[in-house]
């Protein structure tokens, strides 16, 4: 869950109609960085204008399969400047979406790794391309993103 930071109701309710016209499966992210930057990639940056935006993202995870109950597990306030979104704005028009195959009673949600690494990496602040080594080889012992 995306919690924006309102400092303009008519930015914020133009931002809103924005997302409305997307699909559902246009809105799957594997990372708290990257809801966070989905959230406002549609904004139309004016290079000579400063832009600077900040929300709160809230994960919640089913604790019981069969509850409807879900527990907030997560908490992450996002800040994202011109610099950011607009280096975000290029990972999506060059690196594949998420997105999810339908078959009967099944829905399976392929997730492109690179995308939300590159988010989480913009959202603390550092290179786009910092620890892709640590996080792609290192830490990936059971080979699950290169499949």
């Amino acid at each position: 869950m995306v919690i924006p930071e309102i400092k303009n109701f008519e930015d914020a309710s133009q931002r809103r109609w924005g997302l409305q016209q997307l699909e559902t499966k246009q809105f799957h992210v594997s990372s708290l960085g990257e809801a966070g930057l989905l959230y406002y990639s549609l904004d139309d940056i004016q290079p000579e204008v400063g832009y600077y935006q900040a929300c709160q993202v809230w994960l919640y995870e089913k604790t019981n399969k069969a509850s409807r109950q879900r527990t907030l597990m997560s908490i992450e306030e996002i800040k994202i400047d011109k610099n950011i979104l607009i280096t975000y704005q290029q990972v999506q028009k060059y690196f594949k979406t998420n997105y999810q195959i339908i078959k009967y009673k099944q829905i399976f949600i392929k997730v492109n790794p690179i995308r939300s690494l590159i988010a989480d990496n913009l959202v603390k602040g550092i290179h786009w391309w910092s620890n892709f080594w640590e996080k792609l080889v290192i830490e990936d012992s059971k080979v699950y993103l290169f499949n």
